[in-house]
């Protein structure tokens, strides 16, 4: 039989783990969640993934710490005026600001930002390293994980519409897209593709028929 590990009483960060909170199911994986105590008083569940991976150190308030002192320094870095640092405020306002409009799709459920990505100077390096360009915005790959290196690329609007939480995909000989990429792939009109799907036709079926 497996044995869990008891984390009740443990620092992670800014963190104070309370007591194990109801499991949370991800992609088939049932997910050991914490209930938390933030040092500034804020109790939220957590993945114990994140607590262990040092993903999550706070309720946000940990970056909204930080992007406090840049501010008082005026941003050395010399950026404050670029595309780019406006990207990576917006990124941390949306995951750490309960005042922001977009944050329950992001803070609000569970979305953090690495600990890389504490300081901008890295978040620029990876941007340069990995294709930035003003005609691209960041994308999270896996529409549920963290903005982080791994998980993150720079992408077009229509790269990131498909990837969208609502966006359905189907596999098909070893290929996973959404409808409007499977349309295109085999020249099929969108309209009826989505209509054979949508009636319960098999995605093979559906494709070549």
């Amino acid at each position: 039989m497996k044995s869990y590990e008891d984390y009740s009483g443990s620092r992670f960060g800014r963190w104070t783990v309370i007591e194990e909170a109801e499991p949370k199911m991800y992609n088939g994986r049932r997910l050991r969640m914490w209930k938390c105590v933030c040092d500034c008083g804020t109790i939220r569940n957590v993945k114990e993934q994140s607590l262990k991976s040092g993903k999550s150190k706070s309720c946000g308030c940990y970056h909204s710490d930080i992007m406090h002192e840049v501010g008082k320094v005026n941003t050395t870095h010399g950026q404050a005026d670029t595309r780019l640092y406006r990207i990576y405020k917006h990124m941390i306002r949306r995951c750490t600001d309960e005042n922001d409009l977009r944050y329950e799709i992001y803070g609000g459920r569970g979305i953090t930002i690495c600990s890389d990505w504490d300081s901008f100077e890295n978040f620029a390096k990876w941007a340069a390293e990995s294709g930035y360009s003003d005609e691209l915005s960041i994308d999270r790959i896996d529409v549920n994980g963290n903005y982080s290196p791994d998980n993150c690329r720079w992408a077009t609007p229509h790269q990131q519409s498909v990837n969208r939480r609502t966006t359905k995909f189907y596999e098909y000989n070893g290929k996973c897209m959404c409808i409007a990429e499977w349309a295109k792939e085999y020249n099929i009109p969108y309209k009826k593709l989505h209509k054979r799907l949508y009636s319960g036709w098999s995605i093979e079926r559906a494709l070549t028929t």
